[in-house]
């Protein structure tokens, strides 16, 4: 399952690997100084929800060859404190691909945490969500209608392997695997796809809304955002 993982020393860079690797520059997206907001990269556009014009959505595309994209959030908080507050709504635009279109094959889309567990202020690894009713991207809803996905529940979709953990695991089972490591911080939080080059049916687009990484804020209109 390839997947990039996110860095966020204090120059505050991205480094994104893919087939090869690509390094995108967040600084500019956090000059706001509300760094509470959502970083959108990537491939990542500000649109209008497909099922009603009226509402700001984000939306990512994910056809470009070896594209990436996604949005960004810093948080400082622990795994505990993120209890219910990991959610988010999507819409999955049908791609043309046999059996119905787009999927979350690949382990993208997903929520990743970048975790530090030895108190430096440094990652150490991330923790990554999958998106679906079932483990490492499988059980997403078909393309064209609106989804809403609790990170936080029951289902195994967590992967803990970068902390030497399990790849099926719950979220009452993160949390009780991070409170053995007093120093934990979730350092920042990141939605991200960029499985459609090496799994076709994740080519495509897919609508987001109502994203909630951490308390505080929710990306629920481009009020929230920062970027493009």
């Amino acid at each position: 399952m390839r997947r990039f993982s996110v860095v966020v020393p204090g120059s505050w860079w991205f480094l994104l690997g893919l087939a090869g690797l690509l390094v995108v520059s967040v600084a500019p997206l956090m000059a706001s100084g509300n760094v509470a907001k959502y970083a959108l990269f990537g491939t990542v556009q500000k649109a209008a929800d497909p099922t009603n014009s009226q509402d700001q959505v984000i939306s990512i595309n994910t056809t470009p060859t070896n594209s990436v994209g996604g949005a960004f959030r810093p948080l400082n908080q622990t795994i505990h404190s993120l209890d219910g507050l990991i959610s988010l709504d999507y819409y999955f635009v049908a791609n043309g691909v046999p059996p119905g279109g787009k999927t979350c094959g690949g382990g993208s889309p997903r929520i990743q945490l970048a975790v530090d567990t030895d108190g430096d202020g440094s990652p150490n690894g991330n923790a990554f969500g999958y998106l679906g009713s079932g483990p490492f991207g499988t059980g997403c809803a078909a393309p064209g209608r609106w989804t809403h996905e609790n990170f936080t529940d029951n289902v195994p979709r967590w992967d803990l392997s970068q902390f030497g953990g399990g790849m099926t695991m719950t979220w009452s089972t993160v949390e009780a695997f991070f409170a053995a490591q007093p120093h934990e911080q979730v350092l920042n939080g990141v939605l991200v796809e960029d499985a459609c080059s090496f799994v076709a049916a994740n080519c495509g687009g897919t609508f987001y809304d109502t994203v909630q990484i951490g308390g505080g804020r929710t990306l629920e209109n481009w009020s929230d955002t920062t970027g493009p």
